[in-house]
């Protein structure tokens, strides 16, 4: 566990409540004021678990980033190579892409990664390497 995973323990009681109850149309079946006021003034959270938008505005729930379409130029490499990318973040396990066998002139890799991301000053940074298989 990372330090911002024990802090959303604290407002989803130790992962037992998960924020559905916020959930727009569950708020239209109670009728309940507070909410549909609340919704009126904030459109974009219609439809939306208000305790997971709480949390990734505070930079504790993830986002869901999908990389496609990798395209590099240029790279510090004499003849051919068996190029591939690796991705790491704090929270997602380390992505690779398959190689790819080209010039380093202009290497695609035409594959989606998706990421889990949190914005928040104690996550780490986003590290994405390009390296040789050295086959």
């Amino acid at each position: 566990f990372s330090r911002l995973d024990l802090l959303w323990m604290f407002p989803t009681f130790c992962g037992m409540c998960t924020g559905a109850w916020t959930n727009w149309r569950f708020t239209r079946i109670v009728c309940c004021p507070c909410y549909t006021l609340m919704y009126k003034c904030y459109p974009r959270l219609v439809g939306q678990n208000l305790l997971q938008a709480l949390g990734r505005k505070l930079g504790w729930y993830p986002h869901v980033v999908v990389i496609e379409d990798i395209m590099a130029g240029d790279l510090p490499w004499q003849g051919d190579g068996d190029f591939y990318v690796h991705i790491s973040t704090d929270l997602s396990p380390p992505a690779c892409t398959s190689s790819v066998a080209t010039n380093p002139q202009v290497v695609n890799w035409g594959e989606k990664l998706s990421l889990r991301l949190r914005n928040h000053p104690w996550e780490e940074k986003v590290h994405v390497e390009i390296r040789d298989l050295n086959i």
